[in-house]
């Protein structure tokens, strides 16, 4: 799951209960969304360097194939195409430091990259 996606399911996570937000149990204090917009800011999208867009579609010629039809390489060179990270914003949502050093927060995101990491090792051992 990406950073951004991390951060969008904890706005719609219910900090007490940790049910879909908002939720109905409102017998006990603490009941709001694990993160606000006042814990995000916005950055300049790391991969496209807030351009939006990235050139080529990586991994998808080899060298003997733009050798062999030079016009080829220059088509591949001048493709842009949506950058996925910032789905072309070229700005992505980021957590403030305050939001980075509570310990529910961090708790929550080692939780999903310790999950993402058992996907994938089940996935490179053939399940």
């Amino acid at each position: 799951m990406s950073y951004e996606r991390v951060i969008e399911t904890m706005r719609d996570t219910c900090a007490a209960c940790e049910c879909d937000w908002p939720c109905d149990d409102k017998t006990e204090d603490g009941h709001g969304p694990m993160l606000d917009d006042s814990d995000m800011v916005w950055a300049i999208c790391g991969r496209c360097r807030g351009d939006g867009t990235l050139g080529g579609h990586p991994g998808w010629y080899t060298q003997a194939d733009f050798d062999e039809d030079p016009d080829l390489r220059e088509d591949y060179m001048n493709h842009r195409r949506s950058c996925e990270d910032c789905n072309g914003r070229g700005k992505v949502r980021e957590l403030t430091a305050e939001a980075r050093s509570r310990p529910d927060v961090d708790a929550w995101i080692r939780s999903d990259y310790e999950i993402d990491a058992t996907y994938a090792q089940e996935k490179a051992m053939g399940a």
